[in-house]
């Protein structure tokens, strides 16, 4: 039988709590630094996976958590969060859905005016042979 302490290991809960503490102390961290280099009259010598300059305009984009408003057991945030996902997926199928109608819409057009001058072309070449 296992203790508290390995139970809290395998935790995956206690395990995103734990990442978003180091997570967050590290931007901490990161932020003091920054505002030292800044200070000193050396130039700052750019990490490889910091994104150039004109990348991110003084917002750096967050990725979007699907976390529900009201507190849930396991069971119930997984199936709260493959319902969220069918419905995000769903939504998704639906918008591709109609992108492709709406290509098909814009080539049958394109289609037709190619038809319509293919049509005039050989009319006016009938009527330049018939000329001669």
């Amino acid at each position: 039988m296992k203790d508290d302490k390995d139970t809290k290991k395998t935790d995956p809960a206690e395990a995103r709590k734990r990442r978003k503490a180091i997570i967050t102390s590290q931007r901490d961290e990161g932020d003091n630094e920054m505002e030292t280099e800044t200070d000193s009259s050396e130039p700052k010598k750019r990490k490889a996976d910091d994104a150039p300059p004109h990348h991110n305009k003084g917002k750096k984009k967050t990725q979007v958590r699907y976390d529900p408003s009201v507190p849930m057991n396991k069971d119930q945030l997984a199936a709260w969060r493959r319902e969220a996902r069918r419905v995000r997926n769903r939504e998704s199928a639906a918008a591709s859905r109609q992108r492709i109608r709406s290509r098909i819409n814009e080539l049958e057009d394109e289609l037709d005016e190619w038809k319509d001058k293919y049509e005039k072309a050989m009319e006016r070449l009938k009527s330049l042979e018939q000329a001669k």
